[in-house]
């Protein structure tokens, strides 16, 4: 984790109502100091977390048998003692778990952190559609899925642009300062019409760098949004060179979803995500096992398409069983290794959109942490 940046106090505000009821447990007692240090620790962390950090704070919260390095519990350990003196790991190990869940909490729900859509990502990822079982204080991945449907309506807001009359009025200032010095011809009014013209510039530069930025955004959710559309309109799979139905039943899920996803321009994506896979003709009913899923999915579509150089068995548990395919060659032998490693079942099975759902959302986290 990079260093520590601590707040403006003008910047802190009181713990929130949530995050009250979720220390409730531990009987601070609401406005206390104690109640106050801990948020205001976990806020400080939250501001500085960085991908590796999310990842670590989601086994925590998850309290998976994978835990972060004593290293990296060391470096949360003195940026909580920051604000918070008397915290220690090793003697608050629930503090710890909720606290960890509060800090993933605290990044999904602010809107200028610029890793906002990570934490709620791995989250959900994580949970693998409440397969996993989070023991806290609140329905984390709940809130996660919140956050997500959030960002990704904010993703697709379009953004205003710095209207014309806005150019203008600089324009008339300037033009006005420059009259003044041509009327009264001495240093003084010379030098103020020279600042004022230092002033427009600034202003003209600083509107138009937003306004471009503004506009870079409205031509990537056009992009995206244009992509996909035609994606969805020829019904033919890009990567497999067939139509949608031609791709065996079992591996559809994965397949689609992995190419939305290659469309898929501004994280988390679009708030019609679900929708989109539903009209690919993804049915929310019925089973499919992830097994099958890979078994049936072309071999070397997963190793040049699909695998990432690593993938963690908390946060990426699908794109870990890929490499765990891979590894073993075709077949069920990962299986056993795969199931044992994440804490999931064997014969983990969900309805081919959740699946696809799930696969998008990795796919998305696998490459923000790229």
């Amino acid at each position: 984790m990079a260093d520590v940046v601590m707040k403006e106090d003008t910047e802190e505000v009181k713990p929130s109502s949530w995050f009250c009821s979720w220390t409730k447990e531990f009987q601070l007692g609401e406005g206390s100091e104690m109640l106050n240090q801990r948020w205001q620790a976990s806020s400080n962390f939250a501001y500085n977390a960085n991908g590796a950090d999310v990842e670590s704070l989601v086994r925590l919260a998850v309290g998976s048998r994978h835990a972060p390095s004593p290293g990296w519990i060391a470096t949360l350990e003195e940026s909580f003692r920051e604000a918070y003196p008397a915290f220690t790991a090793s003697s608050s190990a629930r503090e710890l778990k909720v606290l960890s869940a509060c800090c993933l909490l605290q990044m999904c729900q602010d809107p200028d952190h610029e890793s906002a859509s990570l934490p709620a990502l791995a989250i959900t990822a994580a949970s693998v559609s409440g397969q996993r079982k989070f023991s806290l204080p609140g329905d984390l991945p709940q809130a996660a899925n919140e956050a997500l449907r959030s960002q990704s309506l904010g993703v697709a807001r379009r953004p205003k642009l710095a209207a014309a009359s806005q150019y203008k009025k600089l324009f008339e200032a300037f033009e006005a300062a420059v009259q003044k010095a041509k009327a009264q011809p001495d240093v003084g009014i010379l030098i103020e019409a020279m600042a004022q013209a230092g002033t427009t510039v600034t202003s003209v530069v600083n509107k138009t760098q937003l306004t471009l930025q503004a506009l870079a955004k409205r031509l990537d959710q056009q992009d995206e949004e244009l992509q996909m559309l035609w994606w969805l309109i020829g019904e033919r799979s890009e990567d497999l060179a067939c139509s949608f139905g031609d791709v065996p039943d079992a591996a559809r899920p994965l397949v689609l979803a992995k190419e939305l996803a290659d469309h898929t321009l501004l994280p988390p994506g679009p708030p019609t995500v679900r929708a989109l896979l539903s009209r690919a003709k993804l049915a929310d009913r019925g089973k499919v096992a992830l097994v099958d899923a890979l078994a049936a999915a072309p071999f070397e579509w997963l190793r040049s398409h699909v695998a990432p150089p690593e993938a963690s068995p908390v946060t990426q548990p699908l794109h870990f069983a890929v490499l765990r395919q891979l590894e073993t060659g075709p077949g069920n032998a990962w299986v056993a290794g795969w199931a044992a490693t994440t804490d999931l079942p064997k014969d983990l099975s969900l309805s081919p959109l959740i699946l696809a759902e799930l696969f998008y959302r990795e796919r998305l986290l696998t490459r923000l942490l790229g």
